[in-house]
């Protein structure tokens, strides 16, 4: 049976995150085996790993030192000031980054295997990339880019020459990737973020209480609370359909560094009343099927998969004119898009809310549309 080697920093909720849950639940239907190895074993995805995949945290030689030099959460053991001195000096001797990585991979206490495809998923110019490309010994190896500002690949890109396969999420990244490493290019190509539809058709008809989620015509918008999604923006838009007495609540489901901040902006915009943070959701679907309108004002994405997931239910959808959802959002057809200012996102948001034929028109045309990744899963297989 071949052996594949994953690698993601943890289980947490996130894009990324369940976009690899996805891929591991597509992976596991074929005759191979999977391990599945993580910086942090926690997260909460982590129980909806399939059970048939081993599941294992990355090990030093109980020196919490170099845990700490790779960003694992340490909190919950002792870390001294002598420690973290003996760290800033280990980086002053490394100054190199490449030094520093393969000092650190000859600390990794793990059992050494043999794998015939090993996949970094999470990327981001991580540890992990390093460890991929000089501590695994693999037949093939597979790197993954997930957004398209791609300005953290100078930390990695010594390690590309040892991947076989650079996979992009869209072609938006892969021909930024290529514009960036044209030497690369044949290495570059694309696998979009998978779903499940069938878990999505399966957790859509769990019982969920939805008591938080009421109210005429609900905006919903999914993401983390950081920077990327936007979701300052959307409270702006929030403030002018309220100055504009347009009836609206507008829900965020996710979680992230910047919920206080956000909260606080919420608050002085006088909009608490309409604009709810529902913090994580492990199934998202059926707020996503209730919801009237799905709204996602990211400045910047790698593809978009609560777009996607939006898509698959049929929600009428208005997001920013980015290259990457270009390439899921026909203007006007299944979906509207619109520069990232907020009068403009509230222009658009006020035409659906106010043509209930448009966004009929819009459903329809995205139940017409086929969405399978049988495709990602066989371009994965074939390096095997």
């Amino acid at each position: 049976m071949k052996k594949v080697l994953v690698l993601a920093k943890s289980m947490e909720m996130g894009g990324t995150e369940i976009a690899l849950l996805n891929l591991l639940k597509l992976l596991v239907k074929e005759d191979i085996e999977i391990k599945l190895l993580l910086i942090e074993k926690k997260g909460v995805l982590l129980s909806e790993v399939p059970q048939k995949i081993q599941i294992e945290e990355i090990d030093f030689d109980d020196n919490v030192i170099f845990e700490r030099m790779i960003n694992k959460d340490i909190s919950d053991k002792t870390y001294t000031l002598f420690q973290k001195a003996i760290g800033k000096i280990v980086r002053i001797k490394y100054r190199s980054k490449v030094d520093l990585d393969k000092f650190l991979i000859g600390k990794v206490k793990t059992t050494k295997e043999y794998y015939d495809l090993l996949l970094d998923f999470h990327g981001y110019g991580y540890f992990l990339t390093a460890y991929g490309a000089l501590g695994v010994e693999a037949k093939k190896k597979a790197l993954w880019f997930h957004d398209e500002n791609l300005w953290w690949t100078k930390n990695v890109q010594y390690y590309f020459k040892y991947y076989d396969k650079l996979f992009c999420v869209s072609n938006a990244v892969k021909n930024t990737l290529k514009k960036m490493y044209p030497n690369y290019s044949e290495k570059i190509s694309v696998v979009l973020n998978c779903i499940d539809t069938e878990e999505i058709i399966k957790k859509l008809n769990e019982d969920i209480d939805l008591n938080d989620f009421t109210g005429v015509n609900k905006i919903l918008t999914i993401g983390r609370l950081e920077e990327q999604k936007g979701i300052d923006i959307a409270i702006q838009i929030a403030e002018i359909l309220q100055k504009r007495k347009i009836c609206f609540q507008w829900y965020i489901i996710g979680d992230g560094s910047c919920k206080s901040q956000l909260m606080q902006q919420a608050e002085e915009a006088n909009v608490l009343e309409k604009f709810h943070f529902l913090g994580m959701k492990t199934n998202p679907y059926p707020y996503i099927k209730k919801c009237d309108l799905y709204v996602q004002p990211s400045r910047h994405e790698g593809y978009g998969l609560s777009i996607l997931e939006a898509r698959v239910l049929n929600k009428a959808i208005v997001a920013t004119d980015l290259a990457p959802i270009r390439e899921q959002i026909i203007n006007e057809y299944n979906g509207i898009l619109v520069d990232i200012v907020p009068e403009l996102f509230s222009d658009k948001i006020e035409m659906l809310l106010k043509n209930q034929k448009l966004i009929e028109r819009i459903e329809d045309n995205l139940k017409k549309e086929d969405v399978n990744f049988k495709t990602e899963v066989q371009i994965v297989l074939s390096l095997l």
